[in-house]
């Protein structure tokens, strides 16, 4: 999946292609691998933020990383 990026503020980054999202229960977790960094990005994490998204979508997905580009 890839995610299109359009920010003045941090205009180097363009785009991130998402290789794959791993959801872990047990840490109340999710995080992103993306194929332009070597870490990973966390989407969601704690109980709050891991209820609240529930089952996520790839769209959900999408919109979180939108989400924290733009806030950076």
């Amino acid at each position: 999946m890839e995610v299109n990026f359009n920010n003045p503020k941090n205009p180097a980054i363009t785009k991130v292609t998402v290789k794959r999202v791993v959801d872990n229960n047990e840490k109340k977790k999710v995080t992103a691998h993306v194929k332009e960094f070597s870490g990973k990005i966390t989407l969601w994490e704690g109980d709050v933020a891991y209820t609240a998204i529930g089952q996520w979508t790839d769209t959900d997905v999408q919109n979180r990383l939108l989400e924290i580009y733009n806030n950076n």
